[in-house]
């Protein structure tokens, strides 16, 4: 993934979270792969994209998580980008001056992330804690079938290729880009959850 485009990933998330953190699952149970399964054919379905591969489910627990992106938070977020959009951001007011940006996108990842699709490896990441339990939530479901869109998308669009592609590409062409492969997943997102009246009841 290019500088560019971890960088604005970054900024999203720092700037937009604001989805809770639910409950992940049991890798062994037999019922939850079940709704893992049709989700993901209901959503091509939705989607009109087929699935070409199986999708693989990793499962990491919270502190798993929290550990990768520390190791990697230089990488994908370079001190010297951080501070000076940290610069950019504290002078337009939208977020407090000495705010450590890497420091708050580790911490905000770690928190509000539930799960993601690996583009570059092909794995499903779901996250889960032991106290947690197996039933699925509504709020679990939802993103789960927002992440299966991306991995629709990489099986049948190759946007590995259009997200390497970036590197060479401006700001506004990174940006557009990225908005079209999450909006893409969104509005699949939201047309699942609205044929499914009982998941807003839940949610």
């Amino acid at each position: 993934m290019s500088l560019t485009v971890r960088r604005y990933m970054a900024l999203l998330l720092v700037l937009f979270a604001g989805i809770g953190p639910y409950a992940a699952l049991s890798a062994q149970d037999d019922a939850t792969q079940r709704r893992f399964d049709l989700i993901e054919r209901e959503t091509a379905e939705l989607r009109g994209l087929p699935i070409q591969q199986e999708i693989d489910v990793t499962f990491k627990t919270p502190a798993q998580l929290r550990a990768e992106l520390e190791r990697d938070v230089d990488t994908d977020y370079p001190p010297e980008q951080s501070a000076k959009d940290e610069r950019v951001l504290s002078a337009f007011g939208l977020i407090p001056q000495e705010t450590d940006l890497s420091r708050l996108y580790v911490d905000l990842r770690s928190e509000q992330v539930a799960g993601y699709y690996n583009t570059e490896t092909g794995e499903m990441v779901v996250i889960r804690s032991e106290d947690d339990g197996d039933v699925l939530s509504a709020s679990q479901e939802i993103t789960y079938a927002h992440e299966v869109v991306h991995a629709l998308q990489d099986q049948n669009l190759s946007i590995d290729e259009s997200i390497a592609a970036l590197d060479e590409a401006t700001d506004d062409e990174s940006l557009a880009t990225l908005a079209l492969i999450e909006g893409d997943a969104t509005v699949a997102q939201s047309e699942y959850l609205a044929d499914r009246s009982g998941l807003l009841v839940r949610l």
